[in-house]
């Protein structure tokens, strides 16, 4: 994967390779949250908060986007198949969702 692209897992940044494998680790290890980042654009991310459950909440923000989405899903695999899309830039299964405006 790209070196430009970063992962934070409740509230530390992690050196290693972001991959498909290494985020359903990060997801089903994490207690609060998961952000995944481009390092040249520190606006560019997609988040996930964990409710319980296999609940999430994933949010994200882009240049074409100003201001922050945000909708809900289930399951841990579901989740991390969205971001590694977000990761490759395919927004087939995100533009699925049922995105709100977060703020």
């Amino acid at each position: 994967m790209s070196a430009d692209v970063t992962a934070t897992v409740d509230g530390q940044n992690r050196s290693e390779p972001v991959t498909r494998q290494q985020l359903d680790a990060w997801i089903a290890t994490m207690e609060e949250f998961v952000i995944v980042g481009r390092g040249e654009n520190p606006d560019s991310f997609i988040q996930a908060l964990a409710l319980g459950d296999e609940e999430y909440r994933l949010e994200y923000r882009s240049d074409a986007v100003k201001h922050m989405m945000a909708t809900y899903v289930s399951g841990a695999t579901l989740l991390s198949l969205l971001l590694w899309d977000w990761v490759h830039d395919d927004w087939q299964r995100l533009d699925a969702l049922d995105w709100e405006r977060a703020f």
